[in-house]
C-alpha cells in the first residue's frame, strides 16, 4: 500500500496572504501593484500613532461621495471630490514624511483611482524617479472593511453605502461624472489603476453614459 501523506486541514485551505515585508517600512503590504495596499489592522496602526516615528504626519483621504462621507467617517479623514483640492492637499505637506492612506467604500475604484491621480501629479512634478510624496497607500477593503473593524473610531459609528435609498440615482449620476472629469478618466491625463480596478471603472463610465 502506498503511504499517504498527511496534510494539515488548515494548511491545506488557508489562503496564502498578500502582505509581505519590504526593506522600506516596518509594517507589511501588498505591493502587487505600483501603490501599494496596506490592510485595515495596518491603516489603524498608522492612524492611531503606532509609526509615529516613521512619519511625521499621516493623512487619510475619503474619496467617497459626499453624502456617503457626510453619513460617517473615519476619524480626521478628509473628503476628495476635486482636483484643486487634491493639489491643496499636495503641496501643504511638502518638506514633511507623510503617509498618505487613500480608500473609498470598497477600495475598488474611487480611492485607487484618485491614488493614482495624485501619484500622477507628484510624478508630471519632478523629474523621475523622484516623488515629493512616494508614502503613498490604499486600504484594502475601503471604508466598509474599517467600519466593521473600528467602528468606534469612525465620527458618529455610521455607515452609508453609495446604493442607500436616501441618496437619489440623479446625485450618484453627477458624481460620477464630476468624479471621471476631476481624475481624468481614460483620456490619459492620470496613470491609471490596476488592471483589475479599470474594468470596475468601465462599469461606471458604462452606466453613466447611460443615464
Amino acid at each position: 500500500m502506498i503511504p499517504v501523506p498527511q496534510i494539515d486541514p488548515e494548511d491545506e485551505f488557508t489562503p496564502k496572504s498578500p502582505y509581505k515585508k519590504v526593506d522600506e517600512y516596518p509594517f507589511l503590504i501588498d505591493d502587487s501593484s505600483p501603490i501599494p495596499l496596506i490592510s485595515v489592522e495596518t491603516s489603524y496602526d498608522i492612524m492611531f500613532g503606532k509609526y509615529r516615528n516613521f512619519f511625521d504626519k499621516v493623512v487619510i483621504i475619503d474619496c467617497r461621495f459626499i453624502p456617503e462621507y457626510d453619513g460617517g467617517h473615519i476619524v480626521s479623514a478628509t473628503n476628495l471630490m476635486q482636483k484643486s483640492s487634491m493639489i491643496q492637499i499636495y503641496n501643504r505637506y511638502i518638506g514633511m514624511k507623510t503617509c498618505f492612506i487613500f480608500h473609498c467604500e470598497y477600495s475598488t475604484i474611487r480611492g485607487p483611482k484618485w491614488a493614482y491621480t495624485f501619484r500622477g501629479y507628484d510624478r508630471s512634478n519632478n523629474p523621475h524617479p523622484k516623488l515629493l510624496h512616494p508614502h503613498v497607500f490604499i486600504l484594502s477593503g475601503g471604508y466598509k472593511a474599517f467600519f466593521q473593524d473600528y467602528k468606534s473610531f469612525t465620527n458618529n459609528g455610521c455607515y452609508i453605502p453609495m446604493d442607500d435609498p436616501s441618496i437619489s440615482r440623479s446625485l450618484i449620476h453627477e458624481y460620477n461624472r464630476q468624479f471621471m472629469v476631476e481624475t481624468g478618466g481614460f483620456d490619459g491625463s492620470a496613470t491609471p489603476p490596476p488592471s483589475s480596478t479599470s474594468k470596475a471603472m468601465k462599469r461606471i463610465i458604462r452606466f453613466t453614459n447611460s443615464q
